[in-house]
């Protein structure tokens, strides 16, 4: 595999690092990379950190050192190269555009001088790709393949942004899963818990899904918010080739 580099990452810890870019298929090589770790593991490991660009890959230095451990990790690069596009796994996320839950939906139609109704097409309108779950579970990085806004961070970052919240900054979208400080730029929430504790997977992303953002009604937001405070509410995931 091309331009990829693994260096040492303190005593206990490699870094696996792809080109220097945010793009698609270069994270969708990251999580190839992890998958083929977790099929075919190499004893010592204990955790793998997928990012937008690199996987750190934390082991334990009284099993194996960090010469075989890169040689191991090498062997099983060659196999991320199959040229093959990788089945696209598909996860709707309802999202109440405007209002109370996106104070910001006009500030960011006003800069890319476009309708708040333009707002909501353009964020809904493409699957979108989540590269990494960030510093807190259910934070997920999200970027889309088509350009859609244009609009900088805040120049001073909120104290408060509440949980459940989408955030937008040009064409990355980041879900606020618990009452947070951030920079981003709100133009909705989600009825759904982005994190639950009583989910077999307490993320309601993960890194490597794509994303379709469903526009919701302030009554479709009501029954499904029931839903998620009861539990019973199920995403609706698909996959296409």
């Amino acid at each position: 595999m091309e331009e990829v580099v693994i260096r040492p990452t303190g005593d206990s810890a490699l870094t696996v690092e792809f080109q220097n870019r945010i793009s698609i298929s270069v994270n969708q090589k990251v999580h190839t990379l992890v998958k083929v770790l977790e099929g075919d593991p190499i004893p010592g490991i204990v955790e793998m950190v997928p990012t937008y660009r690199s996987v750190m890959v934390y082991y334990r230095p009284e099993q194996i050192l960090y010469g075989p451990l890169k040689e191991a990790v090498l062997k099983r690069l060659d196999r991320c190269s199959s040229g093959q596009e990788p089945v696209k796994e598909i996860i709707e996320l309802p999202v109440r555009y405007g209002g109370e839950l996106g104070p910001d939906i006009g500030i960011v139609a006003e800069h890319d001088g476009i309708t708040e109704d333009e707002v909501i097409s353009r964020h809904s309108g493409h699957l979108s790709f989540v590269y990494a779950i960030g510093f807190s579970p259910g934070l997920a990085y999200i970027g889309c393949p088509e350009p859609t806004f244009t609009i900088p961070r805040l120049k001073s970052p909120r104290i408060r942004i509440p949980e459940d919240s989408i955030v937008v900054w040009e064409s990355q979208t980041t879900t606020i899963s618990f009452n947070q400080p951030c920079g981003w730029h709100i133009i909705g929430g989600t009825p759904v818990h982005l994190y639950d504790g009583r989910r077999e997977q307490g993320s309601y992303l993960k890194a490597g899904q794509w994303v379709r953002f469903i526009p919701v009604s302030s009554e479709e937001y009501g029954r499904i918010r029931k839903q998620a405070e009861e539990g019973t509410y199920r995403p609706v995931i698909y996959r296409e080739e």
